[in-house]
């Protein structure tokens, strides 16, 4: 519909129509919001920051805001990510397993039902309808009969913290973790290093171009690039970021979108653009960045929503 929207720790929700800015109030008092996803139906789903240790669930289909947590079943979780699959399911990755709403219900799936971890992190779709489960203790993949299976050491993978996950234009899937970076499919995960064979570490984001390369952001240390061919490439303040503390990437073809702690970047044909208030982005820390399927970019932000 062409707006774009942000979500802040501050709890403000921010839409733009064209080149105005306007506030959308999710609740009559703000709440800081964690994570966010758009489903088919254009409708706005985000997940709070901790309240009394429990994340507050909100839908919000352009004009108001409903709370699915309450009597719902999702209980008193911390929620750290969510998604659409292909069938149109809502997945919650919560500190107490992974989550699916349907019919004003939440599910629930943990170690009992073969995850790695009941302390669920990040999501991303199968592409055979299922999906991959990153957790606390390494990943896990739950395909469309709901059978589980759980990748580590043997695999290739560390049992540690996935803390990102991403398709390559290969569909190879890319894992990262506090220890380093893999590459690889439910047949196995082959590690992904720098020339001098050491390991990628500090990945906060992942986001793959359409020329094969793969790009992350890593907080204090930029952004990194590893290409087709295995040559990387490091971007901080020296060329052109405007701020060292990448937090968070997404790209559009060969557009790259990069968030820092004070704001947005552009990097296109090796071109840096930042972008500030007077082009209405708030400079303030880009947690998340989101491209959806309507080509609009959404921005995760400590002042609010924006798309």
């Amino acid at each position: 519909d062409g707006r774009i929207w942000a979500h802040s720790k501050g709890g403000r929700l921010w839409g733009m129509v064209g080149a105005n800015w306007q506030e959308v109030f999710l609740r009559k008092r703000r709440i800081p919001i964690a994570a966010m996803e758009v489903d088919d139906a254009g409708e706005l789903w985000a997940v709070s920051m901790p309240a009394g240790g429990a994340s507050i669930v909100l839908r919000y289909d352009g004009q108001h805001a409903t709370n699915l947590a309450p009597g719902s079943g999702l209980g008193n979780r911390l929620v750290h990510d969510l998604l659409q699959d292909r069938e149109g399911n809502m997945w919650l990755a919560s500190s107490a397993g992974l989550h699916r709403y349907d019919a004003g219900h939440f599910s629930r799936l943990g170690r009992a039902q073969g995850l790695a971890s009941n302390v669920v992190t990040r999501l991303l779709p199968n592409a055979d309808g299922g999906l991959w489960i990153g957790t606390q203790r390494g990943l896990s993949r739950l395909d469309v009969a709901g059978r589980t299976v759980t990748y580590g050491d043997a695999d290739g993978l560390s049992m540690r913290p996935a803390v990102a996950l991403a398709y390559g234009v290969d569909g190879k899937l890319w894992v990262a973790t506090p220890v380093g970076l893999a590459r690889g499919d439910s047949a196995g995960f082959q590690p992904v290093t720098l020339e001098d064979g050491s390991a990628v570490q500090q990945i906060r984001s992942l986001a793959a171009d359409s020329r094969g390369g793969m790009w992350m952001a890593r907080g204090e240390s930029g952004v990194l690039h590893i290409d087709a061919a295995g040559k990387s490439s490091h971007f901080t303040t020296s060329n052109s970021l405007a701020n060292a503390a990448a937090m968070s990437v997404a790209t559009d073809g060969d557009t790259v979108w990069i968030g820092t702690i004070t704001g947005l970047n552009r990097l296109v044909d090796g071109v840096m653009t930042s972008y500030d208030a007077e082009h209405g982005v708030p400079q303030v820390t880009i947690h998340d960045l989101l491209v959806d399927s309507h080509a609009r970019l959404w921005l995760a932000t400590d002042a609010g929503l924006v798309m």
